[in-house]
């Protein structure tokens, strides 16, 4: 292994810088992926994407583009923008899920695509959120949802105890052995995605069933990370007794024995019983005016 790395360096001391930053030059800004590939590759690529001044802003501009924003309590004077994509891709730049990965990163480069031009006819700064004020440039048909949003599953909260990104998860699919590897701490890509396109730094998400979900507001713009600590947040709150007989569906008039009604609550006394048999299908646009965007989940069967 040593003999082959220093082959391989070998060979590369032989290439001029001028040819390999013609090969940088040729790479999309947009192909986040083969950017770390290559910028990780050796030194002397590395020093093809200039100062440290100049990378970070490379980076920051590359990480806009790929629809892939901050999370936790990061915020925009204290974060390495190269950090973040290399943990995106070394994370799960790779993932096979197909709501992870290389999929996804090309979904939220669609999802970016015009995006600098709607802030540019709003009179603002390209490669930031729309704050509110400008949110009177938009209508409900200018606003995407994530799609992600809708492939998020959960741990029980009281059995998973840890913080959201361990209870939060991308939804099993076959090429996922593991419920382990569902995690959301597993998956970066998806927790540091824009909730929506444009990005915007404040939403609202409207009650579900009968929760009360808090606001979701990050200057740098709403992620998929803001969007389900919210979600986790309520997860063990108690639900009504009209919630669960609505859930139910039980026809007008219907009276429930005894048995039905004692199990129906006791397995769906929490907003997390209801969402282990009612699948998240993503976020809808309710409204969108001067003040404010509201979303509303949208929830179907499993």
């Amino acid at each position: 292994m040593t003999e082959h790395f220093r082959r391989s360096s070998d060979m590369l001391s032989r290439i001029p810088n001028e040819l390999l930053f013609e090969i940088k030059k040729e790479i999309p800004i947009t192909d986040l992926r083969t950017h770390v590939c290559f910028h990780k590759t050796h030194e002397r690529i590395a020093a093809q994407y200039g100062s440290d001044d100049v990378q970070d802003k490379f980076w920051e501009r590359a990480c806009w583009l790929s629809g892939l924003g901050l999370m936790r309590q990061e915020t925009l004077l204290r974060v390495s923008w190269k950090d973040i994509a290399y943990q995106c891709i070394e994370k799960c730049g790779f993932c096979k899920h197909p709501k992870c990965g290389m999929a996804l990163l090309e979904r939220n480069v669609a999802g970016m695509a015009g995006i600098d031009d709607i802030l540019a006819q709003a009179g603002l700064d390209p490669g930031r959120a729309m704050p509110e004020h400008a949110y009177r440039f938009l209508d409900e048909r200018d606003i995407d949802t994530n799609s992600v949003l809708g492939d998020l599953s959960f741990n029980d909260p009281t059995s998973q105890p840890g913080t959201s990104d361990l209870v939060t998860c991308l939804r099993q699919r076959n090429l996922v052995p593991s419920k382990f590897e569902c995690r959301l701490r597993m998956h970066p890509i998806v927790l540091r995605s824009f909730a929506t396109f444009p990005p915007v730094r404040k939403i609202v998400l409207l009650d579900l069933f009968d929760i009360q979900l808090q606001d979701c507001f990050r200057s740098s713009g709403v992620t998929v990370w803001d969007v389900q600590l919210s979600l986790y947040s309520v997860l063990s709150e108690p639900l009504s007794q009209d919630t669960v007989c609505e859930f139910m569906d039980w026809p007008s008039g219907y009276i429930p024995n005894r048995k039905q009604f004692q199990d129906a609550f006791y397995r769906y006394k929490t907003l997390y019983g209801i969402l282990s048999d009612a699948k998240l299908l993503g976020l809808d646009v309710e409204e969108c005016n001067a003040q404010e965007i509201s979303l509303r989940m949208v929830t179907g069967s499993l």
